[in-house]
C-alpha cells in the first residue's frame, strides 16, 4: 500500500465528516455554555480533530497535524468568548475543512499550502498565528510526508510475491509480549461491531441484496480489521481480513457476482472472524487449527487466482449485482449499540502509559480507526479536555446512544455494580421516606381532626361561663344594689370569662399552626412526588446500562446456523426478528447456549434434507424464525421452523423403553413433548457431532429455570416445531406482587403468574380427596401458601379458603392456585442478594426492602409447588392465626382516663409481647367490645361517663364478655371500694403502687385461666 492509498483514504474519512463537523460548529457557535447539546457538540469536534491529528502525524503530515492542533487552539479560545464572537467566528471553521479538502488532493501544490496556512492569520481565526509562523506551516505542508516504520513495511510487504501456503503463524491469535494493551481494548471493544456488520454485507452479497455500497463497506470493514490487527499485532485476524480485503476489493471493481464457491469461502472467512473476536473477548471457542488453516488457506487460494487473473474464467454469466436496487429491498441490520460489550467487559491490570482509548465512529473509512485509537494525545487536547471537565460532568450521560458517532465512556464492572447497589439504597431509603410523610399525613388529619374536638370542647365550655357568669352577675347586683349600667348597657366580664376567651384565642392559633402544618407536609409530599420521579430515571438510566440488544447475538446465531447446515447436508436460513430488544447482559449471555441448542435441535431433528423438502412441495431452503419480543419486564423468544415437526412415535417409544410411563398409557402431545427436555432424552438411535447423546435440550430447560424462566414446546405434524421460552428481562429489578401469609409480607415476581383472583372468585370442589379451584370453565389444583413454606395449615374449611386470595401460579405448562391471606399491592423491586453467609434457600428467589423497612422474601412458588418446604415451624401462640382462641388470648384492653397511665400500660403490655387497644372511659372500652374481644381487661375505677364498676358490671351482664378476666388498678384502698370491685365482678383488684413484675405477673395468669 503506498503513500498515495493512504492518504486518499484519509482525504475521503474527511469528506465523510465534513458535514458532521458543520454541524458541531453551528451547535458550539450558537449554543449556551450550559447547554447539553454545546458540550456534547464540543466534545465530538474536539475528537474527530484528535483523530485526525493522530492519523495524520502517523502518515508524516506534520504541516496538516500542526493545523489540527491550532484549530483545538481556536476551540479554546472559542469558548470565552460571547455570542455574538462566537457566531462571527463560525466561518473559519466553515472554511478550514474545504482548504484541507483541497491540499489533501495536490500534497505538492504549494498554492493550497500557502491558502491553508494563511487561513490561520486571518482576523476571523479565534488565535491567529503571525507571520513567522505561517511560514513555518507552508514549510511543515510542503514537506514529504515519510510513513511510520510498521506502515512502510506493510507496504513494502505488499510488493513481495504473494504467499501461497497458509502456515500455522497466519492463524495465530497469540499476542505479542509487548503489546499496547490501550490499543487492544480498542480492537476489542470495536472488533465485534466491525465482525458482524462485515458478515451481514456478506450475506447480503450471498443473497443478491447487495448494492456497490454494501460491496464498498464489507471491503472497508475488512481493511479496517486488518490494520486494527496489525497494529496490536494479532496475526491471525490480520492475515485472514488482508486476503478477504482483496476479493471483496475486486469484485468491488469489476462489478461482478462472485461464482457460488467463493461466496461460501467468504462466509466462512466472516464466520472465523468472528469466531477469533469472540475468543479474544472470552465469550467462545476459538475456531479449532485445522478448521482455521482449511478457511484461509481456501480463501488464500481465491484471493491468489483473482492476482493471477484466473477468476475471470469463473465467474457467473448473471447481471451484475451492483446496480441501483429496488428501495424496498431490506437494509442491512448494524449493531451499532456498543452497550452489548458491557456483559463482556475484560479490564487490564497492568496497563501502559496510552491514555485510555474511547470507541469511535463504526463506520471509519479503511484502517484509520485503528491507527486513530494507537495514536497518542498531544498536550493540547488534553487541556482542551480539562478545560470542559467541569461542563461535561453535569451533562446528561445517554448510555443507549445509538447514533453513527458515539463517545464510550469504559467503565468497571465493580463501579457499575456500586452504582446499582446505590440506586437500590437510594430506593429503598425514598420508599421509607414515603412512609414517614404518609405517616405524617395521617398524623397531621388527626391533629385537625383533635382541634375541632377540642373547639367543640371550648364552645361547650363557653356556654357554660356565659350561663353561669350571668347568674353569679345577678347574685352580685342584687346583694350590692343597682350598678351603673346593667348587662344590655355595657358587657361585664368575670375573671373565669376572661380566661376562656384566652383559651379560645390560643385554641384557635393552635388551629392555624396546624393547617400550617398540614401545608407544610403537602408540599413535602409534592417534593417527594418529585424526587421519586428522578429516582425512577436514575434507576431506569442505571439499569440501561446493563442492557444490550439481543441483536448483538445474531453473528453467533447465524454462523450456528451455517456450520450445522453443512455437517449435516440440509439448507436452512434464519430470520432474526426485535433485535433491538434490550435485556440485561448476564441474561444474554445465559441465553447464547440454549438459542444454539435449539437451532442445532431444529435443523439436525426438525428439517428434512434438500430431497425430502422437494418431495413435500417444500422450499428446499429452510426457513427458521427467531422472534424476540417484551412485554414491560417479560422477555418472550420465539423459535419455529417448517420442518417435520416432532416424531412423537419416536418419543412415545423411547419414554417407554426409559420407563417413563407405561405401554399403554394414555398422555397428550403436550405431555409426550416434555419428555424431550428430559436428560439424557434423544429419539436418535446413532451418536454423530450434533445429537444422539442426550445432551442439549436438557440445557435449554436448566438454563431457564436458572434464568426463572420457562420453556413450553408446541408441533404440527409436517409443519414444524415451536419452542417458546419466557424469562425476565432483568434479574436485578422485577415487578412484583406483594402478598400476606401467615402475617408475613411476601413478593411474588408478576412474570411467574396467570392471574391473581380476589376471595370468593371461583368455586372449590373436590376430585378424589385432592381440593380444586373451578375459575372461568377450567380447574386448577390448590395449595395454600403457608402449607408451601413450611406452616401449618390447620383445617382448610369452605369458609376460610372463600376468605383467601388466589394466585394463579405457572408451573413448567401447568397453573396451579395458590391460597393467600391478602394481596397488598404491586411494585417494582430492586433485589438483593442474601450474602455469601446465607445458603440459597429453596423457593426464595432473592429479597427485597419495603419503604417501611421490612424484608420481604421474593418467592419462587414454582419451585415451592414442585416441591413444597417440609413443615419445620411448630404451630404456636405467637405465629400461628388458625387458632382463633389463642389469638384472642394475645389481646388486651386498657381502660384509664389518665393519658399518662393510659400510655404507660399501653406501653409496658405491648413490650411484654401483646396486642393492646386503650379507651379513655367506660362508655368508649363498650364501644370498642363490638369489633374487638380481648383477652384480659385492665381498667381504671374512677373515671367520667362510666366509671369502673359500671363498666365490670356491664361486662358481667353480656354473654360474650361475661367470663372476661376484669384486673382493676386503683389508688383506692380502702375495703368499702374492694367489696365493689367484688361484687361488680372484678377478678383482681391491684391498689397503686404497684410492680411491673406484679402486674404482668397477674395478667400471664388470668390468660392461662381463660
Amino acid at each position: 500500500m503506498q503513500m498515495s492509498d493512504f492518504i486518499e483514504a484519509l482525504l475521503v474519512e474527511i469528506k465523510e465528516v465534513h458535514a458532521d463537523l458543520g454541524g458541531w460548529i453551528a451547535t458550539i457557535c450558537s449554543a449556551a455554555p450550559e447547554d447539553p447539546a454545546f458540550g456534547d457538540a464540543l466534545d465530538q469536534y474536539v475528537g474527530q480533530i484528535e483523530r485526525t491529528a493522530s492519523t495524520c502525524g502517523m502518515l508524516g503530515l506534520r504541516g496538516l497535524e500542526s493545523c489540527c492542533a491550532q484549530v483545538q487552539e481556536c476551540l479554546v479560545v472559542i469558548v470565552g468568548l460571547n455570542a455574538e464572537e462566537r457566531s462571527a467566528a463560525q466561518v473559519f471553521f466553515d472554511l478550514w475543512p474545504d482548504l484541507v479538502l483541497t491540499y489533501l488532493a495536490d500534497i505538492t501544490n504549494l498554492k493550497s499550502a500557502e491558502h491553508l496556512a494563511e487561513h490561520f492569520s486571518l482576523p476571523s481565526c479565534p488565535s491567529p498565528i503571525n507571520a513567522e509562523r505561517s511560514l513555518e506551516l507552508i514549510i511543515e505542508l510542503t514537506a514529504e510526508p515519510v510513513l511510520a516504520a510498521y506502515l512502510r513495511a506493510e507496504a513494502e510487504a505488499e510488493e513481495l510475491e504473494r504467499p501461497r501456503v497458509a502456515t500455522d503463524e497466519d492463524i495465530s491469535l497469540a499476542l505479542p509480549a509487548d503489546v499496547d494493551r490501550g490499543v487492544y481494548e480498542a480492537l476489542l471493544q470495536e472488533a465485534p461491531t466491525q465482525a458482524a456488520e462485515l458478515s451481514t454485507y456478506i450475506r447480503n452479497i450471498v443473497d443478491g441484496e447487495a448494492t456497490d455500497e454494501d460491496m464498498a463497506a464489507a471491503k472497508r470493514i475488512a481493511h479496517s480489521l486488518k490494520g486494527s490487527a496489525n497494529i496490536v499485532g494479532i496475526r491471525g485476524i490480520a492475515t485472514l481480513g488482508h486476503h478477504t480485503e482483496d476479493i471483496l476489493e475486486w469484485f468491488e471493481q469489476n462489478r461482478t457476482r462472485p461464482p457460488l464457491a467463493l461466496t461460501n469461502a467468504l462466509l466462512d472467512a466472516a464466520a472465523c472472524l468472528e469466531q477469533m473476536i469472540g475468543s479474544l473477548l472470552g465469550i467462545e471457542d476459538a475456531p479449532t487449527h485445522t478448521q482455521a488453516k482449511e478457511i484461509l488457506q481456501s480463501v488464500l487460494d481465491w484471493a491468489n487466482r483473482i492476482h493471477s487473473g484466473s477468476i475471470e474464467d469463473e465467474v457467473d454469466a448473471a447481471p451484475p449485482i451492483f446496480a441501483d436496487l429496488d428501495a424496498s429491498l431490506p437494509a442491512p441490520t448494524e449493531s451499532t449499540d456498543l452497550d452489548a460489550t458491557f456483559a463482556i467487559q475484560i479490564e487490564f491490570n497492568d496497563l501502559n502509559s496510552t491514555p485510555p482509548i474511547q470507541a469511535e465512529n463504526a463506520n471509519l473509512d479503511a484502517m484509520f480507526p485503528a491507527l486513530i485509537e494507537a495514536a497518542h494525545h498531544n498536550a493540547t487536547p488534553r487541556a482542551l479536555t480539562e478545560t470542559f471537565r467541569e461542563e461535561e460532568s453535569s451533562l446528561p450521560s445517554n448510555v443507549t446512544n445509538q447514533t453513527p458517532v458515539a463517545s464510550i465512556i469504559r467503565v468497571p464492572v465493580t463501579t457499575m455494580d456500586e452504582l446499582f447497589r446505590l440506586t437500590g439504597e437510594l430506593s429503598v431509603k425514598i420508599g421509607q421516606l414515603t412512609e414517614q410523610v404518609k405517616q405524617a399525613q395521617q398524623r397531621t388529619n388527626g391533629l385537625l381532626r383533635q382541634n375541632l374536638k377540642v373547639q367543640q370542647r371550648i364552645f361547650d365550655l363557653e356556654n357554660l361561663v356565659d350561663i353561669r357568669g350571668l347568674a353569679s352577675l345577678r347574685d352580685t347586683q342584687i346583694s350590692h344594689g343597682a350598678p351603673i349600667f346593667d348587662a344590655l348597657e355595657m358587657e361585664q366580664y368575670t375573671e373565669l370569662q376572661s380566661n376562656t376567651r384566652a383559651l379560645t384565642e390560643e385554641a384557635a392559633d393552635t388551629r392555624e399552626f396546624s393547617r400550617r402544618i398540614e401545608e407544610d407536609v403537602a408540599q413535602i409530599g409534592a417534593v417527594l412526588q418529585q424526587t421519586q420521579r428522578v429516582q425512577r430515571d436514575l434507576q431506569y438510566m442505571a439499569m440501561t446500562t446493563r442492557m444490550s440488544p439481543v441483536g448483538s447475538l445474531a453473528p453467533r446465531l447465524h454462523r450456528n446456523i451455517r456450520q450445522t447446515s453443512q455437517q449435516t447436508g440440509k439448507k436452512a436460513k434464519l430470520i432474526i426478528e426485535g433485535e433491538d430488544i434490550l435485556i440485561d447482559g448476564d441474561m444474554l449471555n445465559n441465553l447464547v447456549d440454549p438459542l444454539l441448542h435449539i437451532l442445532r435441535n431444529a435443523i439436525d431433528h426438525g428439517i428434512e434434507t434438500p430431497d425430502e423438502r422437494r418431495y413435500s412441495g417444500k422450499p428446499e431452503v429452510s426457513t427458521i424464525h427467531l422472534k424476540f419480543s417484551r412485554r414491560g419486564q417479560t422477555v418472550t423468544v420465539c423459535c419455529r421452523d417448517d420442518g417435520r415437526g416432532l416424531n412423537y412415535d419416536a418419543i412415545r417409544h423411547k419414554a417407554i423403553e426409559r420407563g417413563l410411563m407405561q405401554a399403554g398409557q394414555d398422555i397428550s402431545k403436550e405431555e409426550l413433548s416434555r419428555f424431550i427436555l428430559l436428560p439424557g432424552f434423544s429419539t436418535r438411535e446413532h451418536t454423530n457431532e450434533i445429537s444422539g447423546r442426550g445432551v442439549g435440550l436438557d440445557v435449554v430447560r436448566d438454563r431457564l429455570l436458572a434464568m426463572k424462566g420457562m420453556v413450553e414446546v408446541r408441533s404440527e405434524s409436517g409443519k414444524g416445531c415451536e419452542f417458546l421460552l419466557r424469562f425476565q428481562a432483568s434479574l436485578v429489578a422485577q415487578h412484583a406482587l406483594l402478598i400476606e401469609s401467615s402475617t408475613q409480607i411476601f413478593a411474588v415476581p408478576s412474570y411467574a403468574l396467570d392471574q391473581a383472583l380476589p376471595p370468593a372468585a371461583g368455586e372449590f370442589i373436590y376430585i378424589g380427596s385432592e381440593i380444586n379451584l373451578r375459575y372461568q370453565k377450567r380447574t386448577y389444583p390448590v395449595k395454600a401458601l403457608n402449607a408451601l413454606i413450611g406452616y401449618d395449615n390447620g383445617e382448610m374449611t369452605p369458609e376460610i379458603m372463600n376468605s383467601k386470595s388466589v394466585l394463579l401460579v405457572h408451573v413448567d405448562l401447568d397453573i396451579h392456585a395458590v391460597l393467600v391471606d391478602r394481596i397488598v399491592d404491586g411494585r417494582d423491586l430492586i433485589l438483593k442478594d442474601p450474602g455469601r453467609y446465607v445458603k440459597k434457600i429453596h423457593g426464595v428467589g432473592g429479597t427485597a426492602i419495603l419503604g417501611d423497612g421490612t424484608v420481604a422474601p421474593l418467592l419462587d412458588l414454582a419451585e415451592l409447588l414442585r416441591l413444597p418446604i417440609q413443615q419445620s415451624i411448630e404451630a404456636s401462640a405467637s405465629i400461628t392465626t388458625g387458632d382463633h382462641e389463642t389469638s384472642i388470648r394475645r389481646d388486651i384492653l386498657v381502660v384509664d382516663d389518665s393519658l399518662s397511665v393510659r400510655k404507660s400500660l399501653v406501653q409496658l403490655v405491648s413490650d411484654a409481647g401483646y396486642n393492646v387497644k386503650a379507651a379513655k372511659d367506660g362508655l368508649e372500652a363498650v364501644a370498642l367490645l363490638n369489633d374487638f374481644i380481648p383477652g384480659v381487661i385492665l381498667t381504671d375505677l374512677e373515671m367520667p361517663n362510666m366509671n369502673g364498676l359500671e363498666f365490670t358490671s356491664h361486662l358481667r351482664a353480656r354473654p360474650d364478655t361475661r367470663e372476661l378476666p376484669v384486673i382493676m388498678i386503683t389508688s383506692r384502698s380502702m375495703d368499702k371500694h374492694r367489696k365493689q370491685a367484688e361484687l361488680a365482678g372484678v377478678s383482681i383488684y391491684m391498689t397503686k403502687p404497684y410492680t411491673d413484675t406484679d402486674l404482668l405477673g397477674h395478667i400471664h395468669s388470668a390468660i392461662g385461666g381463660v
